[in-house]
């Protein structure tokens, strides 16, 4: 279940502009052990069950690369807090920020005004937006990504053999924000390197 609707779709045309084969599972397919086929798993959505949360734990501990947009996994299937997802992210609810003025991908591509920017620590890649969502968060890990105000935006953490890759706002929007849809009544055809 996921009870607010996570907007980076984008995210998949991120992946695909990139030739990274991608396929869509489900919390069942979790639940199931399906993980250990693949290397990474990108979670959307604030409610994983709590099954799920333990699998993909133990796959990140046993050499899986999970990554985290704004606010996954915050909660259990009842809307509850979710503690083995928090124990592995550091994430908390009380620290998402959602613009409810988000309707679809669609509003993306008016001119959203950004909540703040993202400056990565690599100084060649450009600022980009933080669009619709913001998550603080604290992390032990490596910090790749700061918020204008110098709080981390994406950060890489070891658990286990493997990583959790916590982003604190939505890359896929930032992404997408990029492309020629603005000026184009079809398609988006050109999206940023």
């Amino acid at each position: 279940p996921q009870l607010w609707q996570s907007p980076d779709h984008p995210l998949w045309l991120l992946l695909d502009r990139q030739q990274l084969p991608v396929d869509f599972i489900q919390e069942e397919d979790v639940e199931a052990g399906l993980p250990a086929h693949y290397r990474a798993v990108f979670a959307l959505g604030d409610c994983l069950t709590r099954q799920a949360s333990a699998k993909l734990v133990e796959w990140v501990h046993a050499g899986g690369q999970l990554w985290l947009c704004p606010g996954a996994g915050l909660y259990d299937e009842y809307r509850r807090d979710n503690p083995a997802m928090t124990g592995l992210t550091g994430f908390r609810a009380d620290a998402l920020r959602v613009n409810k003025q988000f309707g679809n991908w669609g509003s993306l591509l008016g001119t959203p005004q950004p909540l703040t920017t993202v400056q990565p620590k690599d100084a060649a890649v450009p600022a980009l937006p933080a669009l619709f969502a913001r998550q603080d968060f604290v992390t032990p890990g490596e910090v790749l990504a700061t918020f204008a105000d110098g709080k981390p935006a994406l950060a890489k953490t070891p658990a286990g053999q493997g990583q959790v890759w916590q982003a604190g706002f939505m890359l896929g929007l930032a992404y997408g924000a990029g492309c020629n849809k603005q000026a184009n009544d079809g398609y988006a055809t050109v999206f940023p390197e």
